[in-house]
């Protein structure tokens, strides 16, 4: 059965020698790319991507997930102005890797952080050298990985077991927990409907964000939705999601 649309099929320039320095080319595209992100004209993006490159982006341009292919359609991505600037990562140096399955084209391939209007992510870029000698982006992919406004509750931010003091009136870790069940001191902000996968991770994340959440299910314990329907899951096996559900 042939598929309703035939997907595009990707193509690389022909085979050519590998860069000695991909550090220099890598640079000076990043610099040309971020003064492009200020005005975000097409004219100038022509000089800084192939014909047929793409740039698939979670998060980080718009509220979704986001593949643009060809030179018209990562312009109207990028016309979003969400992505203020793009810079190399410290702790990866920029690689030659091939990007076919004989080794032939050479990609100078590279880690980046991004900084957007709302947060912050990470990205990779792929260069590929042009027909007329230019390093221009073939691959570019963004992801965004936190909101400033709502930093995660890890490292130093990730909250103390025990409250130290002379505070008569303290409580321990379960009554404070307990106290967060029955959101005694606040509503919750969030409704998740369905304690399944996409729902307990939901939950942990925006925890870890400070929002708080109330999880609600047709069923009787969590997990019973894998439970009743799959012969094969014992009791250990839910008793693993009932403990992450005990600890959101």
């Amino acid at each position: 059965m042939a598929f309703a649309v035939s997907p595009t099929p990707a193509t690389v320039p022909k085979p050519r020698p590998a860069p000695t320095d991909p550090e220099t080319p890598f640079n000076e595209w990043l610099a040309a790319l971020n003064q492009c992100l200020l005005s975000a004209s097409e004219e100038s993006l022509s000089s800084l991507f192939l014909a047929n490159s793409f740039w698939r982006d979670h998060l980080c341009l718009t509220w979704d997930y986001k593949t643009a292919h060809k030179l018209p359609n990562i312009h109207s991505l990028l016309c979003s102005s969400r992505i203020e600037s793009i810079t190399r990562s410290g702790s990866h140096p920029v690689l030659v890797l091939p990007v076919d399955f004989e080794g032939q084209v050479p990609a100078i391939t590279a880690f980046v952080d991004v900084k957007t209007t709302v947060g912050h992510g990470r990205g990779v870029i792929k260069l590929l050298e042009d027909t007329d000698g230019k390093w221009k982006a073939y691959t570019v992919f963004t992801a965004l990985m936190g909101l400033d406004k709502y930093p995660e509750k890890v490292g130093r931010n990730r909250p103390a077991g025990v409250t130290h003091g002379a505070d008569k009136g303290r409580k321990n870790w379960t009554e404070r927990r307990q106290e967060e069940k029955e959101f005694v001191h606040e509503q919750p902000t969030v409704l998740i409907i369905g304690a399944g996968h996409s729902g307990l991770v939901v939950a942990a994340r925006l925890k870890l964000m400070g929002i708080s959440v109330l999880i609600i299910d047709r069923n009787e314990r969590v997990g019973d939705n894998w439970r009743k329907r799959y012969h094969q899951l014992g009791k250990s096996s839910c008793a693993v999601t009932n403990h992450l559900y005990l600890h959101i």
